[in-house]
Protein backbone atom coordinates (compact mmCIF):
# COMPACT_ATOMS: atom_id res chain seq x y z
CA UNK A 1 0.00 0.00 0.00
CA UNK A 2 3.10 2.20 0.59
CA UNK A 3 4.53 1.97 -3.36
CA UNK A 4 3.33 -0.06 -5.28
CA UNK A 5 2.37 -1.33 -9.16
CA UNK A 6 -1.34 -1.90 -9.56
CA UNK A 7 -1.87 -5.23 -11.49
CA UNK A 8 -5.15 -4.41 -13.12
CA UNK A 9 -4.00 -1.23 -14.39
CA UNK A 10 -0.06 -1.62 -14.66
CA UNK A 11 -0.27 2.28 -12.90
CA UNK A 12 2.14 2.66 -9.83
CA UNK A 13 -0.12 3.81 -6.66
CA UNK A 14 0.28 4.06 -3.22
CA UNK A 15 0.77 6.45 -0.04
CA UNK A 16 4.38 7.43 -0.65
CA UNK A 17 3.82 7.38 -4.59
CA UNK A 18 1.18 10.22 -4.20
CA UNK A 19 3.32 11.85 -1.83
CA UNK A 20 6.51 11.62 -4.26
CA UNK A 21 4.04 13.85 -6.67
CA UNK A 22 3.00 15.80 -4.23
CA UNK A 23 6.71 16.82 -3.56
CA UNK A 24 7.21 17.28 -7.37
CA UNK A 25 4.47 19.25 -7.74
CA UNK A 26 5.72 21.55 -5.02
CA UNK A 27 8.71 21.93 -6.63
CA UNK A 28 7.87 22.24 -9.80
CA UNK A 29 9.98 19.29 -11.53
CA UNK A 30 8.59 16.38 -13.53
CA UNK A 31 9.47 13.00 -11.33
CA UNK A 32 11.18 10.10 -13.18
CA UNK A 33 11.08 6.42 -10.80
CA UNK A 34 13.76 4.15 -11.26
CA UNK A 35 12.75 0.49 -10.09
CA UNK A 36 14.72 -1.20 -7.36
CA UNK A 37 14.98 -4.22 -5.01
CA UNK A 38 15.40 -3.09 -1.45
CA UNK A 39 18.79 -5.12 -1.00
CA UNK A 40 19.81 -2.61 -3.72
CA UNK A 41 18.44 0.19 -2.42
CA UNK A 42 21.07 2.15 -0.44
CA UNK A 43 24.22 1.30 -2.98
CA UNK A 44 21.80 2.95 -5.91
CA UNK A 45 21.07 5.66 -3.80
CA UNK A 46 25.02 5.88 -3.19
CA UNK A 47 26.28 5.20 -6.97
CA UNK A 48 23.66 8.57 -7.84
CA UNK A 49 20.98 6.74 -9.82
CA UNK A 50 18.32 8.35 -8.29
CA UNK A 51 18.27 11.34 -5.70
CA UNK A 52 15.40 10.06 -3.52
CA UNK A 53 14.61 6.81 -2.39
CA UNK A 54 10.51 7.30 -2.11
CA UNK A 55 9.24 4.01 -1.07
CA UNK A 56 8.68 2.33 2.33
CA UNK A 57 12.14 2.22 3.88
CA UNK A 58 12.16 1.08 7.95
CA UNK A 59 14.84 2.33 9.81
CA UNK A 60 17.93 0.60 10.90
CA UNK A 61 21.44 1.29 12.01
CA UNK A 62 23.26 -0.49 9.41
CA UNK A 63 21.32 1.62 6.55
CA UNK A 64 21.78 4.64 8.51
CA UNK A 65 25.08 4.69 8.12
CA UNK A 66 25.53 4.17 4.31
CA UNK A 67 22.58 7.03 3.69
CA UNK A 68 20.40 9.42 5.44
CA UNK A 69 16.57 9.14 6.37
CA UNK A 70 14.42 12.59 6.41
CA UNK A 71 11.37 12.78 8.37
CA UNK A 72 10.65 10.37 9.84
CA UNK A 73 6.62 10.62 7.53
CA UNK A 74 5.72 7.41 9.49
CA UNK A 75 6.19 4.66 12.24
CA UNK A 76 5.86 1.19 10.94
CA UNK A 77 5.40 -2.41 13.30
CA UNK A 78 5.23 -5.41 11.91
CA UNK A 79 3.00 -8.55 12.28
CA UNK A 80 3.52 -12.47 11.71
CA UNK A 81 1.70 -14.19 9.27
CA UNK A 82 1.88 -18.37 9.84
CA UNK A 83 -0.65 -20.64 7.55
CA UNK A 84 -4.37 -21.10 9.42
CA UNK A 85 -3.72 -24.81 10.46
CA UNK A 86 -0.81 -23.78 12.71
CA UNK A 87 -3.00 -20.93 14.32
CA UNK A 88 -3.39 -22.96 17.47
CA UNK A 89 -0.08 -23.88 17.96
CA UNK A 90 1.23 -20.31 17.49
CA UNK A 91 -0.98 -18.26 19.63
CA UNK A 92 1.79 -15.65 20.90
CA UNK A 93 5.01 -14.06 19.57
CA UNK A 94 6.52 -16.05 22.18
CA UNK A 95 5.90 -19.45 20.61
CA UNK A 96 7.55 -18.59 17.43
CA UNK A 97 11.13 -18.42 19.41
CA UNK A 98 11.88 -21.80 19.00
CA UNK A 99 14.26 -24.03 16.99
CA UNK A 100 11.21 -25.71 15.87
CA UNK A 101 10.17 -22.50 13.68
CA UNK A 102 11.74 -21.18 10.55
CA UNK A 103 10.98 -17.49 9.76
CA UNK A 104 10.94 -16.46 6.01
CA UNK A 105 12.32 -13.11 5.56
CA UNK A 106 12.56 -10.59 2.27
CA UNK A 107 16.25 -10.27 1.72
CA UNK A 108 17.42 -6.93 2.42
CA UNK A 109 13.96 -5.58 4.47
CA UNK A 110 14.59 -4.37 8.24
CA UNK A 111 13.23 -7.55 9.45
CA UNK A 112 16.42 -9.76 7.74
CA UNK A 113 18.85 -7.64 10.84
CA UNK A 114 15.81 -7.30 13.66
CA UNK A 115 13.89 -10.62 13.34
CA UNK A 116 17.33 -13.06 14.64
CA UNK A 117 17.25 -10.78 18.15
CA UNK A 118 13.81 -10.98 18.70
CA UNK A 119 13.74 -14.41 18.00
CA UNK A 120 17.06 -15.69 18.65
CA UNK A 121 16.22 -19.43 18.89
CA UNK A 122 14.27 -19.52 15.66
CA UNK A 123 16.07 -20.01 12.13
CA UNK A 124 15.78 -17.83 9.25
CA UNK A 125 15.87 -18.03 5.10
CA UNK A 126 15.55 -14.68 3.39
CA UNK A 127 13.45 -14.38 -0.06
CA UNK A 128 14.99 -11.88 -2.91
CA UNK A 129 12.46 -10.12 -4.90
CA UNK A 130 9.04 -8.44 -4.40
CA UNK A 131 7.59 -8.62 -0.28
CA UNK A 132 5.09 -10.98 -1.36
CA UNK A 133 7.50 -13.66 -2.53
CA UNK A 134 8.93 -14.00 0.88
CA UNK A 135 5.50 -15.54 1.76
CA UNK A 136 5.57 -18.25 -0.51
CA UNK A 137 7.67 -20.43 1.72
CA UNK A 138 5.01 -20.63 4.41
CA UNK A 139 2.23 -21.09 2.35
CA UNK A 140 4.21 -24.20 0.49
CA UNK A 141 4.73 -25.28 4.34
CA UNK A 142 9.24 -24.64 3.91
CA UNK A 143 8.87 -22.04 6.80
CA UNK A 144 6.60 -21.72 9.67
CA UNK A 145 5.58 -17.67 9.40
CA UNK A 146 6.36 -14.93 7.64
CA UNK A 147 6.85 -11.29 8.98
CA UNK A 148 6.21 -7.77 7.32
CA UNK A 149 5.21 -4.57 8.32
CA UNK A 150 1.68 -4.24 9.47
CA UNK A 151 0.49 -2.71 6.60
CA UNK A 152 1.68 -4.92 4.38
CA UNK A 153 0.95 -7.94 5.96
CA UNK A 154 -2.73 -6.63 6.78
CA UNK A 155 -3.17 -6.58 2.88
CA UNK A 156 -1.23 -9.86 2.22
CA UNK A 157 -3.76 -11.34 4.83
CA UNK A 158 -6.70 -10.64 2.76
CA UNK A 159 -5.18 -11.43 -0.32
CA UNK A 160 -4.48 -14.84 0.56
CA UNK A 161 -7.40 -15.13 3.15
CA UNK A 162 -7.50 -18.97 2.22
CA UNK A 163 -4.48 -19.92 3.83
CA UNK A 164 -3.59 -16.85 6.33
CA UNK A 165 -3.40 -15.83 9.62
CA UNK A 166 -1.71 -13.43 11.46
CA UNK A 167 -0.86 -13.29 14.91
CA UNK A 168 -2.13 -10.67 17.52
CA UNK A 169 -3.05 -8.07 14.09
CA UNK A 170 -4.25 -5.63 16.21
CA UNK A 171 -1.26 -4.92 18.10
CA UNK A 172 1.92 -5.00 15.78
CA UNK A 173 5.14 -5.39 17.41
CA UNK A 174 9.42 -3.92 17.47
CA UNK A 175 7.88 -0.28 16.12
CA UNK A 176 10.46 1.49 13.90
CA UNK A 177 10.42 4.76 11.95
CA UNK A 178 9.30 4.49 8.04
CA UNK A 179 10.44 6.91 6.09
CA UNK A 180 12.17 8.14 3.03
CA UNK A 181 16.18 7.60 2.10
CA UNK A 182 18.71 10.46 0.68
CA UNK A 183 21.99 10.30 -0.06
CA UNK A 184 24.86 11.80 3.15
CA UNK A 185 26.56 14.95 2.12
CA UNK A 186 23.43 16.63 0.60
CA UNK A 187 22.81 18.85 3.46
CA UNK A 188 20.21 21.04 2.11
CA UNK A 189 17.91 18.85 0.10
CA UNK A 190 18.13 16.61 3.20
CA UNK A 191 17.26 19.96 5.41
CA UNK A 192 14.63 20.76 2.81
CA UNK A 193 13.10 17.21 3.13
CA UNK A 194 12.96 17.42 6.41
CA UNK A 195 10.45 20.24 7.00
CA UNK A 196 8.40 19.06 4.53
CA UNK A 197 8.09 15.70 5.74
CA UNK A 198 6.86 17.79 8.82
CA UNK A 199 4.51 19.73 6.99
CA UNK A 200 2.71 16.55 5.26
CA UNK A 201 2.59 15.14 8.71
CA UNK A 202 1.33 18.11 10.50
CA UNK A 203 -1.28 19.09 7.97
CA UNK A 204 -2.61 15.67 7.88
CA UNK A 205 -1.89 14.48 4.49
CA UNK A 206 -0.29 11.35 5.38
CA UNK A 207 -2.42 9.81 7.55
CA UNK A 208 -5.57 10.86 5.15
CA UNK A 209 -3.35 8.95 2.44
CA UNK A 210 -3.04 6.03 4.80
CA UNK A 211 -6.40 5.61 6.12
CA UNK A 212 -7.67 5.61 2.70
CA UNK A 213 -5.31 2.73 0.66
CA UNK A 214 -5.65 1.05 3.90
CA UNK A 215 -9.88 0.63 3.59
CA UNK A 216 -9.34 0.26 -0.09
CA UNK A 217 -6.64 -2.81 0.29
CA UNK A 218 -8.24 -3.94 3.34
Amino acid sequence: MWFYKDPKTNELRGVYKELCDMLARDLEMKVEYTEVVMANSTVALRKGDYDLFGSSAIYTVPRAVAVNYIGPLWSKGSLAMIRKEDAEKYKTLADLNSPDVMFSINAGASEEQRMPQLFPKAKFIATAGQVAMAAEPVRTGRATVFVTGDSDALVLAKRNSGWAHLIDPSNPFDKRPNTWMVRHGDAPWKNFMDMWATFMIVNGEVQRLYDRYLQELT
